[in-house]
């Protein structure tokens, strides 16, 4: 695939379609988006600033693979979906915002950057809704830390590579499988389970400051 190279601000106004055709978008700038529509195709969108960036569409924006690579934090200012695969990596911060924006993704959770903070996760929820497996992993010697975490894969299932937090609850939908592959969970909240839920040979640590629920459907 091309590649397009967006050093400021890239604006889809209001009934505008962009149409990436699946070639790769680098953006150093702003991604703002006023109500048009932007088709990924099969692409990549690599944020690569060397300072703040932030991503709006006040109704979500879709993108297939992104990637943060920037020097930055990189700041939702509305929700997205994700239809491939999420990586953080070089130094990159990623940060939900303090609206506290939903994350919706399909394929892997990859953390490699050397930020000593690499997902903001504030109060947000990431959904993992893939149909094959997906991973989290990170390089984070203690694991990923997310707030509220949901399960609706349902196919394939998340695997885990690292251990996690989660800060809020934990959720694994109907029919959803979640397979901890002997990696150890800290939940800060409630864990409700109306589907498969692996543990291997990990340990699961309830450590909320208010009364948590254990609820199995």
């Amino acid at each position: 695939a091309n590649e397009t190279n967006i050093t400021n601000t890239l604006t889809i106004n209001n009934g505008a379609v962009f149409n990436a055709q699946n070639n790769n978008i680098n953006i150093s700038g702003t991604w703002n988006n006023l109500g048009g529509n932007f088709i990924p195709g099969s692409n990549t969108v690599t944020f690569n600033g060397t300072g703040a960036q932030s991503i709006f569409k006040a109704t979500g924006e879709t993108f297939n693979n992104i990637v943060f690579s920037n020097t930055g934090t990189t700041t939702l200012a509305g929700p997205i979906t994700i239809l491939g695969n999420l990586t953080i990596q070089n130094s990159a911060s990623f940060n939900v915002g303090a609206a506290n924006f939903d994350l919706t993704l399909a394929g892997n959770w990859n953390v490699t950057s050397i930020n000593a903070n690499p997902f903001v996760e504030q109060n947000g929820t990431v959904a993992f809704n893939g149909t094959g497996v997906q991973t989290i992993s990170t390089v984070l010697p203690a694991g990923e830390t997310f707030y509220n975490l949901l399960d609706n894969n349902n196919t394939g299932g998340i695997t885990l590579s690292n251990p996690i937090s989660v800060t809020g609850d934990f959720t694994i939908n109907t029919g959803a499988i979640f397979n901890a592959n002997n990696q150890n969970m800290r939940i800060g909240r409630n864990w409700s389970n109306s589907g498969t839920f692996t543990p291997g040979s990990n340990t699961v640590t309830f450590n909320g400051t208010v009364p948590q629920s254990i609820v199995n459907t």
